[in-house]
């Protein structure tokens, strides 16, 4: 997988609408916020995945005084190379009828981990950390 970056952030503030030319996808460590994203809107929370497409305008409002995430920003190749399960590619392209941008996953600690130990190796730039 292609990633582009791989953060930790917190005490973020609201962002007005904008999109990426890459795929993102945000975890709501702590606290809670209100996604618009093209005609739908959101709330997540802690433990909430928020999964956005390349160019998905997109608006966060931040909720709560504390906000935490980590936020992993995916090149859009990877969704054509990288990716060999045709299922796991369609949440970022090619979307069924009903599809929820946020996908609650509280008590999921594996994602939760999977999140910490991403952004900490993009930011020791560890060895092979962009793939």
């Amino acid at each position: 997988m292609n990633v582009i970056s791989a953060k930790f952030s917190e005490n973020m503030k609201s962002f007005g609408k904008h999109y990426h030319d890459a795929h993102q996808m945000i975890y709501v460590k702590e606290g809670r916020i209100r996604v618009r994203i093209e005609n739908e809107e959101y709330e997540a929370g802690s433990g909430s995945l928020v999964i956005l497409s390349r160019f998905e305008e997109h608006s966060i409002d931040v909720l709560t005084s504390q906000y935490k995430r980590y936020s992993v920003v995916i090149s859009p190749e990877t969704t054509t190379s990288d990716i060999d399960e045709y299922i796991l590619s369609t949440i970022l392209t090619n979307r069924f009828e009903g599809f929820s941008h946020v996908v609650d996953l509280v008590g999921n600690r594996e994602i939760k981990c999977f999140f910490e130990e991403m952004a900490l190796e993009f930011s020791k730039k560890a060895s092979f950390y962009k793939f």
